[in-house]
């Protein structure tokens, strides 16, 4: 790193360009960057706590819940509309509603949590005659 003079420095440098990156939700570029903080100031403190994050994000990585846990919490959010609305979710409307009250009065949602809001996509929604049945994409 241009400019940083002693290698306690160049090591701190990098530890917050990771914390930056894992705030950019780029967990990947986040572990490489700590990785190089491990591999070339080994036995520093900067290390130690390159280490450390490395051992976080690792646990963060595999606590990502199942697809099948996915599609278990979407079909619990299908259910309570269906009972605050009395219906399940038009195909069309999908899991839109879910997130959105589409002026319904019984609507008490969301019934997601705004994590979900990029995962959605993920999944697939219809009806099987008067069952809500969800689908992976991939």
């Amino acid at each position: 790193m241009a400019g940083c003079g002693n290698n306690s420095e160049k090591a701190r440098a990098l530890l917050e360009k990771a914390e930056e990156l894992v705030h950019q939700n780029q967990a990947g570029e986040a572990e490489k960057v700590l990785q190089t903080v491990v591999n070339e100031y080994g036995g520093s403190r900067e290390a130690a706590e390159a280490t450390h994050l490395l051992t976080v994000l690792e646990a963060a990585r595999n606590s990502q819940p199942s697809e099948e846990n996915l599609k278990h919490e979407l079909l619990v959010a299908v259910g309570r509309f269906a009972l605050d609305c009395g219906r399940y979710s038009a195909q069309q409307e999908g899991f839109r509603v879910l997130l959105e009250n589409p002026g319904l009065a019984g609507w008490k949602g969301p019934y997601l949590d705004r994590q979900w809001t990029g995962r959605i996509g993920s999944f697939e929604y219809r009806l099987r005659g008067d069952k809500p049945e969800i689908t992976s994409r991939h």
